[in-house]
């Protein structure tokens, strides 16, 4: 249930992204464009907070991994390639 959370909320914090942007570069009225803006820092406000607040503890951290799901290591200085 978690992670179809965190799903839901990157996706519709994307999708109004999305949606804006579309108006903006489509020279919706300047009122459209206004109310589009309004809902996305609450929508990126809750991804957030699902997210950090999520159970999962990855066994990978930073510091050795960019990505949790790729396995490309990073190229730190003195640690071997």
């Amino acid at each position: 249930m978690k992670r179809f959370q965190s799903e839901w909320a990157a996706g519709t914090a994307t999708g109004l992204l999305m949606l804006y942007l579309a108006g903006v570069l489509l020279a919706f009225p300047v009122e459209v464009v206004a109310w589009l803006l309004l809902p996305l820092p609450v929508a990126v406000v809750i991804m957030v907070f699902i997210i950090l607040t999520d159970e999962k503890i990855s066994d990978k951290t930073f510091d050795e991994f960019f990505y949790e799901d790729f396995d490309y290591r990073r190229n730190a200085p003195g640690q071997p390639s």
